[in-house]
């Protein structure tokens, strides 16, 4: 920009420091989205932790279990649940995981029926048990069903904890067996049990304090739709 009149000297330096303002303004927007962008398409870096669907993030030592996910739907006049579990260890029960003591898990589920004045009486009550062992020859953690028997072997302690989270079309009940105008509602815990060892593993449990040890999550309820 010219300014060649002597009459005028702050108007023109005010409308060079307005145009260089914006310039600048406009550089300063454009680097910010730049940045934005390189961060977004970056690659994660690793973690010790596991993404759930839920955003939290639990390390396997948080010694939290939460129950993030739980839903029912009828399928073939049958009720099946889908839940996710996200399980978090203390670091005891992890030492001991590594030195051969099993760590037994168990998710309590139960269908009440809901009623206005008297109390709800329980329809369904499941119990769903699993075993995780490590073998410290081939380096692998194993998950084991006791109620379908299925067996799985995983490299890493977080993706054998988050294959025992998993629950899929898991059958509750035939809805043949309950009223369609009742209301029905479910619930569901998931324990770290502590009281199930057979003698020779609780002296082996022992030296890791086992009592000390036992984790449970918060009961979830949610209304069932037949």
């Amino acid at each position: 920009m010219l300014c060649v009149s002597d009459t005028m000297p702050v108007s023109c330096d005010l409308k060079y420091r307005s145009v260089t303002w914006l310039s600048a303004r406009r550089h300063l927007v454009q680097a910010t989205v730049l940045v934005f962008a390189l961060a977004w398409l970056a690659p994660a870096s690793a973690q010790t932790t596991v993404q759930y669907p839920d955003e939290q993030m639990v390390e396997v030592t948080d010694g939290r279990f939460l129950i993030v996910q739980a839903n029912t739907e009828v399928n073939a006049d049958v009720l099946l649940l889908d839940a996710e579990v996200v399980y978090g260890l203390t670091p005891g029960a992890v030492e001991a995981l590594n030195n051969g003591v099993p760590l037994l898990f168990e998710t309590q589920i139960e269908l009440d029926r809901s009623r206005r004045f008297l109390p709800d009486p329980n329809i369904v009550k499941l119990v769903q048990r699993s075993q995780l062992t490590y073998h410290a020859l081939t380096q692998r953690f194993i998950v084991r069903s006791f109620n379908s028997s299925e067996q799985t072997s995983h490299a890493t302690l977080s993706d054998a904890l988050k294959q025992l989270g998993q629950l899929q079309d898991l059958p509750i009940i035939d809805i043949s067996l309950l009223d369609p105008n009742a209301t029905y509602s479910m619930r569901m815990r998931s324990v770290l049990d502590t009281r199930s060892y057979v003698a020779p593993l609780r002296l082996l449990a022992a030296l890791f304090q086992v009592d000390d040890w036992r984790i449970e999550s918060p009961w979830e309820r949610w209304l069932v739709t037949l």
